[in-house]
């Protein structure tokens, strides 16, 4: 496998192509909302995943992130399907736009067996992917993922 992590925001084009990429092997998209304030356009956004198949849970820690003790967020899953991943694709023009308040913030993707694909700490303008070794890697992602990446970590999948 091998994981890029990424200090520079993926935009535009190249941010479509990548969730399409992502949207291939994920079973599921997480974004997460807080309690405090969240804008009309982040309700609005919230509203309108609540078609994708939603699964709302309090938790306390998500892929790339865990809350201080006691303090918790709403996880939203939703399957991926073509219609969510259009969603996710089309709705904001970056990767770190999922930006609290004025959007559910932390998207993620999953694979059905748990693998993370993708996790994103918006405010913080990082995000990691991970390509597993049963997943081919064309060579458009890869200068994608190779323009915007701090280093690479390769690993042996087991």
């Amino acid at each position: 496998m091998k994981t890029y992590y990424i200090d520079k925001d993926i935009r535009g084009e190249a941010y479509k192509v990548l969730i399409d990429f992502l949207g291939r092997y994920a079973s599921s998209i997480l974004l997460m909302a807080h309690d405090n304030y969240a804008t009309r356009s982040c309700q609005e956004t919230l509203r309108k995943l609540t078609d994708f198949d939603e699964m709302v849970e309090r938790v306390s820690e998500w892929p790339g992130t865990q809350l201080l003790s006691g303090k918790t967020a709403l996880r939203h899953k939703f399957r991926a399907s073509l219609e969510s991943v259009n969603f996710v694709r089309n709705h904001v023009n970056s990767l770190f736009s999922w930006c609290w308040p004025e959007k559910p913030e932390d998207l993620s993707f999953a694979m059905s067996d748990g693998r993370v694909l993708l996790l994103t700490t918006a405010h913080e303008s990082y995000a990691e992917v991970t390509v597993y070794d049963d997943m081919p890697l064309p060579p458009a992602i890869e200068a994608i993922l190779n323009t915007v990446t701090e280093e690479v970590n390769e690993e042996s999948a087991t």
